[in-house]
């Protein structure tokens, strides 16, 4: 299946997180929905209603629950009051056009119905949130994955339908997973994204990221980070090369990003992989040297 990639659409997704003391009023709360916004309560709880054209639907939250206001474009009013161990919630805002943008990339016909949807705890969703409101602790590709992840959960729970590949519980070939990662390891400099290497399989973003975690096990994001840390044992026995160089030449945001992956990985830092490849390589010349000395005091 070609699609078109809409990578990055999550720039324009404010988010916001209040919170508020034990026992306080939480409302009135106004949202003029023009958007699709996603409540997720984080910690604590709240009880109260919901006010929209005229009717009132009383609600209870607790942590973990979370509430979809549809793009309807009317005004939905919470009046409540927080529990005894206060209340924490985040609100996210996705443009509606960007919700169709990637359904319509991921294969659904069929978005959910415009109105209030309630879900008590849903993993899936929670994990998306989390990644989404608090942005600045991940990278680009996970914010895409999330984002891609979070419009086919909601579609799924809505009964707005799931794309053709859903049921595919497939890994991709060794072939084709031997050109994916030759592809991969030639653009580690600038990392492709998941929806750049999804089109050279024929797939959308979701059902390539999905199919290639099953594949090797990682995100695409961690496992370019696995194969930048491969090339880097290489390149740091050239002796010749900064830190520096090599982080830039293997893609890293910066030097410091590079040495807390590989130190994370190898149990070391770049530096000391290399003065300890040295000393290898100084023994190994030094036994060889020996040896040579030997036979030629046996002639």
């Amino acid at each position: 299946m070609q699609t078109t990639a809409t990578p990055h659409l999550h720039y324009s997704w404010p988010s916001f997180t209040r919170e508020m003391a034990a026992e306080s009023t939480t409302g009135p709360i106004f949202m003029k929905n023009v958007a699709v916004s996603l409540l997720h309560m984080e910690s604590g709880s709240v009880h109260g209603r919901w006010v929209c054209r005229g009717k009132e639907v009383a609600t209870q939250g607790d942590a973990g629950s979370i509430r979809l206001n549809p793009a309807d474009g009317e005004e939905h009013v919470l009046i409540g009051r927080s529990g005894g161990r206060g209340l924490r919630y985040s609100t996210l805002i996705v443009p509606f056009s960007d919700f169709q943008s990637l359904a319509v990339a991921d294969g659904l016909t069929m978005l959910p119905e415009p109105r209030v949807f309630e879900w008590p705890h849903d993993s899936t969703l929670q994990r998306c949130l989390w990644v989404l409101s608090k942005s600045c602790l991940d990278t680009d590709a996970d914010r895409d994955e999330a984002a891609r992840s979070l419009v086919l959960r909601v579609a799924e729970l809505t009964g707005g339908g799931q794309p053709e590949w859903a049921a595919d519980e497939g890994c991709f070939s060794s072939r084709t997973l031997g050109h994916l990662v030759a592809y991969i390891d030639s653009h580690l400099r600038v990392a492709p994204t998941a929806a750049d290497v999804a089109m050279l399989c024929g797939l959308s973003p979701s059902h390539f990221a999905r199919k290639f975690r099953r594949s090797v096990g990682l995100s695409l994001h961690r496992f370019v980070n696995r194969r930048r840390i491969s090339a880097a044992l290489e390149l740091l026995k050239e002796q010749e090369t900064p830190l520096s160089h090599a982080s830039l030449d293997l893609g890293f945001s910066s030097q410091s990003h590079f040495t807390q992956l590989f130190s994370s990985a190898t149990g070391m830092s770049p530096a000391k992989y290399r003065r300890q490849f040295r000393r290898r390589i100084a023994r190994s010349m030094t036994l060889s040297q020996r040896s040579r000395g030997l036979r030629t005091a046996h002639k």
